[in-house]
């Protein structure tokens, strides 16, 4: 932003320059023309500037003005053309002062151009150099490339030495600096117009060249910026050395003793300036790159957070993904297992879930080491009590659960599964080994991310676990008898037809016994339909007790059920039978504290393939059988012929 200002500022200098020298061509011109003593010379009492002179300011600071136009004002197309010629016009003026010069006065260009009212009197030779440099500045401006930039100051700067050691000449009183090359003297308002036109060309292109140092913000720029002061301090100081030495003061030894103490003091004042500025411009540097570096490195740390952020989202997004299609919770718990431990690869943990009727809660799932603890009560963890995340940054003085094991963690966080208000379990994730010489912000501790991505994750585990359950009440509900808990006729008709088909490539043998309560009918007469459940409930709690757990246990209708005994013979199915028959008669069943009217059990035993090979038949051939142990009387067993 400084840089932009300051090449604006050199700009408006160098419109003004241009401005000025094209405004005192102007005044001189009309002072020729007027025949005005004053205007011709511009400076009262001074000598009359040449009115080709004149002329050659008026073109260039014309020629430095329209290059100056915008490339956006459709007039500056326009202006380069006449910038052009005008350019041309002061080359002329200086080629021809400088033929006249070499040929001598009285020499055809001299009385042709210079001689008589227009010409004004003769140009020095310096000025006609000057006005050939700089017009061929002028023409060259707008050069691309470093050539035609490093001409144009060459140019531009070699004019600035002519005029400085003219002004320099004049101030001094010396004369051979400026009149070296012809006894006619240039003017010293005319130096002064060269050397604002020499400036003018100079910062036209303030973006380019020598001149755009002094627009830098660098170390380079602050430097280049004290030069011109320090040259004006320099030629003040001869000056007034050189006032010394005429008014008598001291002589010329000592004048120039102190012209060059006091320029080797100045010149080691704007060296140690420069330095100073050097070295400041250094710091910034250093902690400019030093700020740089930090803002690097935080940027570099947010893109990794943001990445690690990504790919955790994309790995909790595969989890949940793969716990929705888990069909039993030990699938799920499984792939707990698995996805925790890429998920928290420095982090040991584990899964606890509540153990039916919720008093206690089981490890279903570990990963990393050491092992938590296997099995506790929802009391011992704090996380369970509050219902919210239980976070223990330091666990050398944060509250503990009870149910941590040694060797204690540095940091550890609990969090519980709720689903619809219910706690299902709890996440638990350890940081590293507890180590009294770590502070803060040691690896061994638990990140914030880490801390969230536990309770995102518990999140997922809660709700996939819920759903299983719900999922498993649902599937409970359509294949049990609610009043039994034994499984309903159509899962018996499933289940026996899968049996049978295996059974037919193995080539063993399925027991099927059909039973019935006797009286049943009588009882719900008697005692009343809650005594008939109080019988059909202790009759299911009976059969689950009895059977094995290959064994399926079905009610089929009333006071009617059906037990499928895959691999038993027809001599083990109706010992079966017959246990099942002699303990029931010991069953003791009560109701609201009354016991209920003893009851016996009819038994119709059934053996595939002998009595059948297809679902159907079988049950038909044990339903026969049934029927004949009721006609012969009850409390029976009948075998299927």
């Amino acid at each position: 932003m400084r840089a932009r200002f300051r090449a604006e500022t050199l700009r408006t200098a160098s419109r003004t320059a241009s401005g000025a020298v094209a405004a005192a061509g102007c005044l001189v011109l009309a002072g020729w023309a007027l025949d005005s003593t004053v205007l011709k010379s511009l400076v009262p009492g001074a000598a009359a500037i040449p009115s080709l002179v004149a002329a050659g300011f008026l073109a260039a600071g014309v020629s430095l003005w329209l290059s100056q136009a915008e490339p956006e004002n459709p007039r500056a197309h326009a202006g380069r053309p006449v910038a052009f010629v005008a350019a041309a016009l002061v080359v002329l003026i200086g080629v021809l002062t400088l033929l006249a010069s070499i040929l001598g006065r009285g020499s055809p260009i001299d009385r042709l151009v210079f001689e008589g009212k227009f010409g004004g009197g003769p140009i020095t030779p310096d000025a006609g150099l000057s006005f050939f440099l700089l017009g061929s500045a002028l023409m060259v401006l707008d050069a691309e490339g470093r050539g035609g930039a490093g001409l144009v100051e060459f140019l531009a700067l070699t004019t600035a030495t002519v005029t400085l050691l003219v002004l320099t000449g004049y101030l001094y009183g010396v004369r051979p600096l400026h009149g070296a090359l012809s006894d006619v003297l240039m003017a010293p308002q005319a130096a002064v117009l060269f050397a604002l036109l020499s400036f003018g060309v100079l910062c036209a292109r303030p973006h380019r060249g020598v001149v755009e140092a002094l627009t830098s913000g660098g170390a380079g720029g602050k430097v280049a910026r004290r030069l011109p002061a320090a040259v004006g301090i320099l030629v003040l100081v001869g000056l007034v050395a050189l006032a010394g030495q005429k008014s008598g003061l001291y002589g010329a030894p000592l004048a120039f003793t102190l012209l060059v103490v006091l320029s080797v003091v100045i010149i080691a004042g704007l060296m140690w300036w420069s330095v100073r500025s050097l070295s400041q411009a250094e710091k910034e540097r250093r902690r400019t790159e030093e700020e740089l570096h930090e803002a690097t490195t935080q940027l570099a740390g947010w893109v990794g957070a943001v990445e690690q952020r990504d790919s955790d989202i994309n790995r909790i997004a595969e989890v949940g993904n793969l716990l929705q299609n888990c069909a039993t919770p030990e699938e799920a718990y499984r792939v707990v297992a698995r996805s925790a431990g890429q998920l928290f690869p420095a982090r040991p943990g584990a899964l606890y879930v509540m153990v039916p009727p919720g008093e206690l809660l089981d490890t279903v799932a570990v990963w990393g080491d050491p092992a938590p603890a296997a099995v506790f009560s929802p009391e011992e963890c704090w996380a369970l009590r509050r219902g919210r995340p239980h976070i223990v940054e330091d666990t050398s003085a944060g509250l503990l659960c009870t149910h941590l094991t040694e060797p204690l963690p540095a940091g550890y966080v609990c969090v519980p599964l709720l689903a619809q208000g219910t706690s299902l379990g709890v996440l638990h994730l350890r940081g590293g080994p507890f180590d009294p010489t770590k502070h803060d912000g040691s690896p061994q501790l638990l990140l914030e991310s880490e801390q969230r991505l536990a309770v995102t994750v518990a999140d997922q585990i809660a709700l996939a676990l819920a759903n299983l359950r719900l999922r498993e009440t649902l599937r409970t509900q359509s294949i049990r008898d609610p009043l039994t808990g034994a499984f309903n006729r159509r899962y018996m008709e499933e289940s026996l037809d899968r049996e049978l088909r295996r059974a037919a490539r193995r080539g063993y043998p399925i027991g099927v016994i059909m039973l019935d309560v006797d009286h049943f009918k009588r009882v719900n007469e008697t005692a009343g339909r809650e005594a008939g459940d109080a019988l059909l409930r202790g009759l299911g709690e009976f059969l689950r007790a009895r059977i094995r757990k290959e064994d399926i246990a079905c009610r089929l209708d009333g006071g009617e059920f059906a037990l499928i005994m895959p691999e038993a013979t027809l001599d083990v199915a109706r010992q079966r039978a017959e246990a099942l028959r002699d303990g029931f008669k010991r069953l003791d069943v009560t109701q609201r504290g009354k016991p209920v009217e003893d009851a016996s059990l009819s038994l119709g035993v059934a053996v595939a393939p002998q009595h059948g090979s297809t679902t159907e038949a079988l049950l038909r051939s044990a339903g026969a059988a049934l029927r004949r142990a009721k006609d012969g009387g009850r409390d029976q067993v009948t075998t299927a012929v």
